[in-house]
């Protein structure tokens, strides 16, 4: 029997060995070809390309090719099939492709160069990432040619199979380049393609006017709209005839970002957070601060919205309250699977917990208010999933939360059990009860003889507990009048900010205005001059 499960296990061995040599064997490939070409200095060459699977159809490509610019100048690109997009300069030519039909073995490609000095010059793939039908990304192999630029001799020169010159214009500079409002950093110059320009924090659009050196060059602008406060990034492009390309790039720094002040911390407005940093339960949104639109987050019921803040190098999430503009902390804490609570500052108005004492409990190291159970739990405000506030009951030994609620203790009282007595302690029984009669007999005349003292006593405690529930009701009253202020000093704080923020809009929308009607201004001014 053992010698029947070694052989088993031998041969299962065996066949997992051969499976997993015979995956490596036949892994997949991708290859990419180039074709070489020569032609005289001043003439324009074609090099071919083509990307192959060896694993059947082909379905993706992304390459990337470099040649040398002191002898080769990048002229045009085309695809043969499929989506692709080629673009070059500066040296490399980088190849995006894709086809859909599900039979093609092939992406091809062309490459039009220009040569500029004699010799031999590689054309070399520097990058290339394949994937096949299925989206496998494929082993790739790179591959290479050689152009080759030859002196054209006289007799080449009357030669009808001499390549034509590409005559096109390759200007791809401009002549002028100004952005209103702001000043370009440094000065404009043909040959300069970085700048940087400042405008005032209130600034939500710039007008970029590009000028090309040549009249067959054409000019594309984008970003300068919808401006965030700090940086902000727009591009020129400059196409030339012969489809060359030259790119000035303009750093648009808007004003100064918010500054926030939260626990003593100066912070600023985060909106680069990533997809994978968004709590469980929140999708993005936008909300208004100081009269902006910024990027946020909020709940499935809308109830709870949360802005990124940022100190320093570190970022986090803050509760946003967008009516009163004002931040709170925040934590998210998985109680169960899928589900989270997510904490909040104590609310003060719950009376339930007016007289206990307030402590603070440290979660995701951030600091909370909390009521003081005992020396060992604590309780907590929290919003659920669906925007509800509720109460949790935190155990500061475990670290753990469990949904709190009040349950009055019962004490249950235990059932009287009655003994049984024989028949020959009656007689004792007898002569007790005749004992405990003499005695309340006695008591009566007592009672009777004492009850003006005592109804004089009852009258003095009676006269104590008004005196003591006025005071209790004075003092429920005053609690509720300092409520009620408290209450009132809040909806005045509120209606002063509303106010204000208003005012600022308001002051906002007047400079917006004078500055378009200064910019319609001049424009009239400069196009009646153009009239005269």
């Amino acid at each position: 029997m053992k010698t029947l499960k070694k052989i088993g296990v031998l041969f299962l061995s065996i066949c997992l060995l051969v499976q997993v040599w015979g995956i490596d064997a036949h892994a997949a490939s991708g290859t990419v070809t180039l074709s070489g070409a020569s032609g005289n200095v001043g003439s324009t060459v074609t090099v071919s390309g083509s990307i192959t699977s060896s694993s059947g159809a082909i379905g993706a490509a992304d390459v990337v090719i470099l040649y040398p610019t002191a002898g080769l100048q990048y002229v045009s690109g085309s695809a043969s099939n499929g989506s692709a997009f080629i673009n070059g300069g500066s040296g490399s030519v980088t190849y995006t492709g894709s086809i859909a039909d599900g039979t093609t073995t092939a992406l091809k490609f062309t490459m039009k160069f220009k040569i500029l000095a004699e010799g031999t010059h590689t054309v070399s793939v520097s990058s290339a990432d394949i994937w096949n039908f299925d989206y496998i990304q494929l082993e790739e192999s790179r591959g290479s040619a050689k152009v080759t630029g030859k002196v054209a001799t006289s007799s080449s020169n009357n030669s009808s199979s001499d390549t034509p010159q590409d005559t096109r214009d390759s200007n791809a500079n401009l002549s002028a380049l100004q952005i209103y409002p702001g000043t370009l950093s440094p000065a404009f110059s043909a040959g300069t393609t970085a700048y940087t320009v400042t405008v005032p924090g209130e600034t939500t659009e710039v007008t970029i006017s590009a000028t090309p050196e040549s009249s067959k060059a054409k000019v594309s602008v984008t970003g300068g709209t919808d401006l965030k406060l700090g940086e902000n990034a727009a591009k020129v492009v400059v196409m030339a005839e012969n489809d060359s390309t030259k790119v000035y790039e303009i750093t648009i720094i808007c004003g100064e970002k918010e500054k926030i002040e939260i626990n003593g911390t100066e912070n600023t407005i985060n909106e680069g957070f990533t997809d994978d940093q968004i709590p469980t339960g929140f999708t993005r949104t936008k909300v208004t601060y100081n009269g902006r639109e910024y990027e946020a987050l909020t709940n499935g019921s809308g109830t709870l919205k949360l802005m990124s803040l940022q100190n320093g190098e570190t970022a986090g999430f803050y509760i946003y309250n967008e009516e009163t503009q004002e931040f709170q902390e925040f934590a998210a804490v998985q109680i169960a699977a899928e589900k989270y609570i997510y904490l909040m500052p104590l609310n003060e108005e719950n009376e339930a917990f007016a007289d206990y004492e307030k402590t603070q409990i440290t979660i995701q190291e951030k600091v909370f208010d909390a009521w003081k159970l005992d020396d060992e739990f604590s309780v907590v405000t929290a919003l659920d999933q669906n925007g509800e506030e509720v109460l949790y009951r935190y155990d500061n030994v475990d670290g753990t939360f469990q949904r709190y609620a009040e349950i009055e203790e019962v004490v249950e009282e235990p059932a009287t059990k009655w003994p049984d007595i024989p028949l020959d302690y009656l007689w004792y029984a007898a002569i007790g009860f005749a004992a405990l009669s003499g005695i309340l007999l006695i008591s009566m005349v007592y009672f009777i003889a004492t009850r003006k003292i005592r109804h004089k006593a009852r009258k003095n405690r009676a006269q104590k507990r008004a005196e003591k529930k006025a005071a209790k009701e004075a003092k429920i009253e005053a609690k509720e009048n300092a409520k009620a202020e408290k209450i009132a000093g809040k909806e005045a704080i509120k209606a002063a900010k509303i106010a204000e923020k208003e005012a600022r809009i308001a002051e906002k929308e007047a400079i917006k205005a004078e500055k378009i009607a200064a910019k319609e201004a001049r424009k009239e001014a400069k196009r009646l001059k153009k009239e005269q």
